[in-house]
């Protein structure tokens, strides 16, 4: 009976890693950039970053992390529609989607917020942090 059990055990830890590895390998470098501003505060699910080479990531995923980075290092994944956004300094990745992807695979226009825009304030203004997207 003994046997059983530890040989069950053993079938499923074999099993959960090689899922893992099936699972890593659909994920392809999409690019290596890093973050336009600081990160400082809580992280969580809805947050929105903003690369240097101009894309908008969303994080989908529920976490909650605390960090202060300032314009920290990315590795971005991308696996179909999902990208994995990989921070410098964060103790683990961040599960996104690009709202700002002009095309699909197909060739088909996949921007999600066609009538958005990004906008700089010029004048003095207090009560939000410098580099923060709203949406």
């Amino acid at each position: 009976m003994k046997f059983k059990i530890v040989l069950l055990i053993c079938f499923v830890v074999v099993g959960l890693q090689t899922a893992n590895s099936l699972i890593a390998k659909d994920w392809k470098l999409f690019e290596e950039t890093s973050i336009r501003s600081r990160i400082s505060g809580s992280i969580e699910k809805r947050h929105i970053f903003q690369t240097v080479s101009g894309k908008i990531y969303k994080v989908i995923d529920y976490v909650y992390l605390y960090e202060y980075e300032y314009n920290p290092e990315v590795i971005v994944l991308k696996n179909g529609s999902l990208y994995k956004l990989v921070i410098e300094g964060f103790d683990e990745p961040l599960l996104c989607k690009c709202l700002n992807e002009e095309t699909t695979s197909s060739g088909e226009s996949n921007k999600q917020y066609p009538d958005s825009f990004e906008s700089f304030i010029v004048n003095k203004f207090t009560g939000l942090d410098q580099g923060n997207i709203y949406k």
